[in-house]
């Protein structure tokens, strides 16, 4: 039965409790109360902190009564299974493993693992000097796996509350801490301890629920960004004490910053200026563009902002040349950049797409934006120093989710891109890459977001058997999470140092096509396949480069 004062969508009745006519439908909340100030009991005995009053405000601000139970840890997730509660309130840290099982909703707080160690000349003073150190961690949690990450360090596991002594007493070089623990233990030590900035690890808080429960964290994940907008996460992180000063000694990591998550498919806006008539019988995919609108209102144009500009010349092209091109070289015009500069030949090949800027002008596209693979050359006269940079796009045939449709099975994609010039620049580790577009997701709370706001994907499930949506709903449930892409990324003043490092890919890894390989050994010679992180989910990137003079 309806009830008449009960303000929660139906959505959400259909799987939460039945209230009474003059009652909201309860929202159960469990915890292990064990973690101050996140959860724990209070003096008066019941149950608070940080974590328990943050849900409770959530499920107000969406109509629910909320009611907390403290359970031993070990049962609180067999009962979202089993339907006993709705949500998990107990600093859960997102894990690959964890979100196969459940649903997490959007991360509240990051926290990191730290290295606390001795104050002293001869002690570490990086993640990097650990190495060939012996460190140390309790249990087999976060700071255990933390610890065994640390390369050519030797892992220590210490007894349950064995504390600081084994690092007072010499026993361990470090010990693996999270920050707030080491923060505190390294102001009372007396300047013998210290914490490392750079953190090992980081861990993305988020609530629990059963991995059936999309429409109830849908509700929550609005909730907590409306929370947040109106500073009411801020009063309550000073409230319980979860805040960091201004001589916090530890690099923050955030999470999730700038990112808005979209779920399902995106409205087809229809075919890109970047599609072609192809007569090649096989694997042609038309290359759609499309918008797709977030909960927060926000429109995002998918897979990206496709510029309406001219194609380069074809170096390889099944659609236009039916393969290599032997004339391509006459076929190039010189593109005027800076009329006192240099001539430059480009040589660039993209799966699935690329559009190619010099000194912020726009020199051209690639003629295919899905398939088939295709190779192209560019001819221009820039001036030194010259700022190169490509929009990169793994194009998608079910336009927000990230995925194609092969021999009738859902499938991710991979990225790649390759170039070289005849001045002898080439794509390599001395590009500078930043992802706009990820997809597809079962939870966007696997994306890290550094201090300088680039994303990292890398830790989120990439296959086709890991990303529990496609074998459900991809086209309802799968979820995409955009940034926005500077307007004058291209441009040679746009400051691109915070920009992570090119990742490089073997030609194995991205692909087969004769648009390369036919080329490999001579145009591409010495060049190297570049993306982002992760070469499946990232799928709008853009790159830059500076070549002060000719290499």
């Amino acid at each position: 039965m309806e009830c008449p004062k009960c303000l929660a969508p139906l959505a959400l009745a259909a799987f939460l409790p039945a209230c009474a006519p003059d009652e909201r439908p309860v929202l159960r909340i469990v915890s292990d109360a064990t973690f101050a100030p996140f959860h724990f009991i209070s003096d008066g005995g019941t149950p608070t902190g940080f974590d328990i009053e943050l849900v409770r405000l959530i499920a107000e601000r969406v109509g629910l009564e909320p009611t907390v139970e403290v359970l031993p840890y070990g049962e609180l997730f067999e009962g979202l299974s089993a339907k006993a509660h709705d949500v998990v309130a107990a600093t859960t840290g997102w894990t690959a493993e964890r979100a196969a099982a459940y649903l997490f909703t959007e991360p509240y707080f990051v926290t990191c693992q730290v290295a606390l160690v001795r104050v002293g000349s001869d002690e570490p003073a990086t993640l990097a000097e650990l190495s060939g150190r012996r460190v140390g961690a309790s249990g087999s949690g976060t700071a255990a796996r933390a610890m065994r990450s640390i390369e050519g360090a030797t892992p220590v596991t210490l007894e349950e509350g064995a504390g600081l002594e084994p690092l007072l007493t010499g026993a361990v070089d470090a010990i693996i801490v999270d920050e707030f623990d080491a923060v505190e233990a390294a102001r009372e030590s007396d300047g013998q301890l210290r914490v490392l900035a750079q953190p090992v690890a980081s861990e993305r808080y988020a609530f629990v629920l059963a991995r059936d429960r999309h429409a109830l964290k849908a509700q929550l994940d609005q909730a907590l960004a409306t929370l947040e907008a109106e500073g009411e996460v801020a009063a309550l992180r000073a409230r319980f004490g979860v805040e960091r000063d201004a001589e916090w000694p530890v690099q923050i990591v955030q999470i999730g910053s700038g990112m808005v998550v979209t779920e399902g498919v995106a409205q087809k806006s229809g075919p890109c200026s970047v599609t072609i008539d192809c007569p090649v019988d096989g694997n042609v995919r038309e290359a759609f563009c499309g918008e797709i609108t977030a909960a927060d209102g926000s429109v995002w144009e998918v897979p990206g902002p496709i510029t309406d500009g001219a194609a380069l010349v074809d170096v390889y092209n099944e659609c236009t040349v039916g393969g290599d091109n032997p004339d391509f070289e006459s076929e190039l015009a010189t593109i005027v950049v800076d009329e006192d500069g240099s001539e430059v030949t480009a040589y660039l090949f993209g799966d699935n797409y690329f559009e190619l800027y010099a000194n912020g002008r726009f020199i051209g596209r690639d003629a295919v934006g899905f398939t088939p693979f295709n190779a192209h050359a560019a001819r221009y006269r820039a001036a030194y120093p010259i700022t190169y940079a490509v929009l990169l796009v793994d194009w998608e045939g079910y336009l927000g989710v990230g995925l194609e449709d092969t021999r009738n099975r859902f499938h991710i994609g991979d990225g790649g891109f390759i170039a070289s010039f005849s001045d002898g620049a080439r794509t390599g580790t001395e590009w500078k890459c930043k992802v706009f577009y990820i997809s597809p997701l079962d939870d966007a709370s696997c994306i890290e977001v550094d201090a300088a706001g680039n994303p990292d994907s890398s830790g989120c499930p990439s296959s086709d058997d890991t990303v529990a949506c496609i074998s459900s709903d991809p086209t309802s449930t799968c979820r995409g999470a955009h940034f926005e892409l500077p307007s004058l990324w291209m441009s040679p003043d746009f400051d691109d140092s915070a920009w992570l490092q090119a990742k490089t890919y073997t030609a194995d890894e991205v692909t087969g096509s004769p648009g390369f390989r036919n080329y490999e050994h001579t145009l591409f010679k010495d060049a190297a396949f570049i993306w982002t992180q992760n070469l499946r989910l990232d799928n709008l990137v853009a790159c830059r480069v500076t070549v002060a003079a000719p290499p």
